[in-house]
């Protein structure tokens, strides 16, 4: 069953890092509208203050592009108005250490359909590698762009103190699947 329904046409982005650049570039390329929305304010983006019943209703998709979450500070999340979401909803999480983090939980408890980790990342691929959106150029380009991202996360990691030695298991899970294809 695929998560992507006729109704997920609007996706708020949650923070404004690397990671919700790469997000965001697939997300447009599916036709989906975005929205970045930080803490700050700026012309260009909502801030969580500024998410409103009407907004929350007409974006149905919301990915956590943050670290909210991240072991070992798993009682975070991302502050938006929980109270409005709906089984419409459809929720990311690009933090996979826990597997369920509290946003994907809340989601969950308003009836969403949820996803975690760097899965998200392959099943939008997967779709607009079908579509044939691609170039082989922009290929190559977003799979250096998302190695980039691994090692900022390395190192966000190790600066925080959870380092993981290894990371061959994410490389061979998420990535090489890809370049198996011809990436």
């Amino acid at each position: 069953m695929p998560l992507l329904k006729s109704h997920h046409s609007k996706a708020l982005i949650l923070g404004t890092g690397g990671a919700s650049k790469a997000i965001n570039y697939v997300l447009q390329k599916l036709n989906i509208e975005t929205k970045f929305v930080s803490r700050t304010a700026n012309k260009n983006q909502l801030t969580y203050q500024d998410l409103t019943k009407e907004i929350m209703e007409q974006f149905t998709i919301i990915v956590n592009t943050t670290p909210l979450g991240m072991f070992p500070k798993i009682e975070t999340f991302p502050p938006i108005p929980y109270i409005f979401l709906t089984s419409n909803h459809l929720l990311f999480d690009l933090v996979y250490n826990p597997k369920e983090t509290a946003f994907l939980k809340y989601g969950l408890l308003h009836g969403c359909s949820i996803k975690n980790g760097y899965e998200m990342l392959d099943g939008a691929l997967l779709k607009y590698y079908e579509q044939k959106l691609m170039s082989f150029y922009e290929i190559k380009e977003f799979e250096k762009q998302k190695s980039e991202l691994i090692q900022t996360a390395r190192n966000i990691n190790k600066a925080i103190g959870v380092y993981y030695e290894n990371v061959e298991n994410i490389v061979a899970t998420y990535i090489l699947p890809w370049i198996n294809k011809g990436y």
